[in-house]
């Protein structure tokens, strides 16, 4: 259940639950806030997805001497803003997003906010306490697995939409990276060929980007079955096992290699086969699955394939992490 609506001038001592890593285990916690800062925003959580990448933390038997509140991003409704906020007023719907966008780096300016250089310098302290004072800090300065999220204003995106906040949280992390691999990096055109290595939650949200640019084709590389089969729901025009074919990437340069041998005539030489855009979203195994594993847990052979599937003058963009290895 979510925590009551309040909006009182100063929330600090406010009483919440998180989910927090702490030592060598997970677990729910009642906190206690602290005073907000001059330029953080304190939100009321309605949604959060959990990302991949906070599997380690939440699963691992290290020890981790920070108490931290899990994930880095979410979705709610702004209560309260310090002095210094412009971005957002209390009421607001925000999307929290995994990555800041100051407006006045270099990479902000050069139209790459997703580099944004704040996150590099972000103020990661504690916003709470345990029961026995024992200070707890957010995830990356974000949080998201709780009740409450105090963060910089740079990650506060409003929305002004009645679309449900579940489906609004998507776009705050996976689903958000893989709408951006078609739709901005990539900029898929009309009538291309697009393989989306991995049908993940970035790899679905990047063949559903790859179907609202208009690809005409869209083929979707995949070890778990139900994975492929959402794929086709969603805009794959063909979903491939890739521990089902002997060479994947001779498959896919075959399927891509165009509707007429006639060079001039738009046609592809077998030397220039292959797609027009490749997605990579497999990443490296944190944990190897028990079935239905993918050829290579290090996540290098995907990278290497991408090279090898896209056409010459195609375009790669790679948004899997955890590798181990080099390319």
């Amino acid at each position: 259940a979510t925590a009551q609506a309040q909006q009182p001038a100063k929330s600090d001592g406010r009483k919440f639950r998180a989910f927090v890593r702490y030592g060598t285990g997970v677990s729910i916690q009642e906190l206690r806030l602290l005073p907000i800062q001059p330029h953080e925003v304190l939100i009321r959580t309605e949604a959060s997805v959990a990302c991949y990448s906070i599997t380690p933390y939440a699963l691992r038997p290290d020890n981790y001497p920070r108490a931290t509140i899990l994930n880095h991003s979410g979705m709610g409704v702004v209560e309260e803003v310090g002095p210094m906020v412009k971005r957002v007023q209390p009421g607001d719907r925000v999307i929290v997003a995994g990555t800041p966008q100051c407006g006045q780096c270099y990479q902000c300016l050069q139209g790459r906010a997703d580099h944004c250089q704040f996150l590099s310098g972000v103020d990661v302290h504690p916003i709470a306490e345990m029961a026995d004072g024992t200070p707890v800090q957010p995830m990356s300065g974000l949080g998201g697995i709780s009740e409450l999220m105090v963060v910089a204003e740079e990650y506060c995106c409003p929305v002004f939409t009645d679309v449900p906040s579940a489906e609004l949280a998507l776009l705050a992390d996976s689903g958000g990276t893989g709408l951006s691999a078609a739709k901005n990096l990539a900029e898929v055109q009309p009538g291309t060929d697009v393989v989306v290595l991995g049908a993940g939650p970035v790899g679905l949200a990047a063949i559903q980007s790859a179907r609202i640019m208009g690809a005409g084709r869209i083929i979707a590389v995949e070890p778990i079955r139900t994975r492929r089969e959402v794929a086709l729901k969603v805009g794959a025009t063909a979903a491939l096992d890739p521990n089902a074919s002997l060479d994947l990437v001779a498959t896919i340069r075959a399927i891509c290699k165009g509707k007429t041998d006639r060079l001039f005539a738009g046609g592809n030489t077998p030397r220039g086969a292959g797609a027009d855009f490749v997605i990579e979203a497999v990443g490296g195994d944190q944990f190897r699955p028990k079935v239905e594993v993918g050829p290579d847990p290090t996540g290098i052979l995907p990278l290497e394939q991408a090279w090898q599937i896209a056409r010459p003058g195609g375009h790669i963009v790679t948004h899997g992490i955890g590798q181990k290895g080099s390319v």
